[in-house]
Parts: C-alpha cells; structure tokens; sequence
C-alpha cells in the first residue's frame, strides 16, 4: 500500500512538535473543567435541597458533547488553515509543488494529517465524555453513537474550509492587475 508521502512528512512534523501536545492538552482540559464544573455544580444543588435530580445528569451528557461540538468547529479550521499557507510562509511551497506530487496530492496529504490529529482529538476526549456514566442515564451505546456523527463534521470541515480557502486565493490572483501578474511571474 502506498502512502501518501505528504501525509508521512506532515505526520512526522507534527509528531516532533510540541503544537499538537498542547493542543490536546487545552482541548481536553477545557472539555474537563467544563464537564467537571456542571457535576460540582449538580452535587453542590444535590446537598442544598436533598434531592436527587437524574434529569440533570443527563444534561451533563449533553452539555459535555455540545462544548466539545463546538470547540471541534473553532480548532478544526485551526489546525487545517495552516496546512498549505505554513508552506507559503516557510517558503517550502515552489520547492513541494517542483516535486513528483501532484496539486491534488499535496491538498490530500495536507488534508489527511489535519484530520489525523483532529481524530486524536476525538479519541483523547473519550475519558472525560464517560464522566456521565458514574450517574447512570448514559450507556456506552450512546457515547458509541455521537462519535460518528462527530466523525461526520470532521471529514466534511476540513475539505470545505480548503475548498473556500483556495477558491478565495484564485479571485484573489484573478483581481491583481496585469502588471503584479506578470512580476510575480
């Protein structure tokens, strides 16, 4: 099986850097405080009136996997936006675009190791989504059910904001005047 020799290259890169660790570990420690915040917040309303309200564990559930919704939707365009522009700024591009790999090629290979490190987001925030199931309400079945969905947004995010983002890069070059065009060439 051949591999996609950007998506090693950027696998690599990123593995070595110390971007990804600290990614992880806000993500996660977000989504944690949340999560941990609302259960305190349920136990602290649990000693003030004596009763117990299952409802609201089953909020936590919910609320959790809305904030980890949402932080995907802010980290994703993060973590793709800088795919091909970082190449742009280390002025690698010209010097990937002269090898054997094709435009295609490289947008794939780019593509390929976001999504790679936006599923080690998805799998790392798999502990503090089982919070709920010390209460009760939520099966595993549940959790198994949302990743999916959330696997859903991850493929489709990434491939639109490429998408608009190179579109917009073309109508930029095609507003430069004749004159920038035939300098820059």
């Amino acid at each position: 099986m051949k591999v996609n020799p950007v998506y090693k290259r950027e696998i690599t890169v990123n593995s070595r850097s110390i971007r990804l660790p600290l990614i992880l570990m806000v993500f996660n420690g977000i989504l944690a405080l949340v999560a941990l915040l609302n259960m305190y917040s349920m136990t602290a309303q649990v000693e003030m009136t004596a009763e117990i309200q299952y409802g609201s564990f089953l909020e936590l559930y919910a609320f959790a996997s809305g904030i980890e919704f949402v932080m995907i939707l802010m980290v994703v365009p993060a973590l793709t936006a800088g795919s091909i522009s970082g190449e742009r700024e280390r002025q690698t591009l010209e010097l990937l675009l002269s090898t054997q790999a094709g435009g295609g090629e490289i947008v794939a290979g780019k593509l390929m190791a976001s999504m790679h490190s936006v599923i080690l987001l998805l799998i790392s925030s798999f502990p503090v989504m089982t919070l709920s199931f010390a209460y009760g309400g939520i099966h595993l079945e549940d959790l198994l059910f949302l990743f999916p969905i959330f696997w859903q947004w991850l493929c489709w995010l990434p491939v639109l904001e490429s998408f608009f983002l190179l579109s917009a890069e073309r109508q930029q070059q095609r507003l430069r005047s004749p004159t920038e065009r035939s300098q820059c060439w």
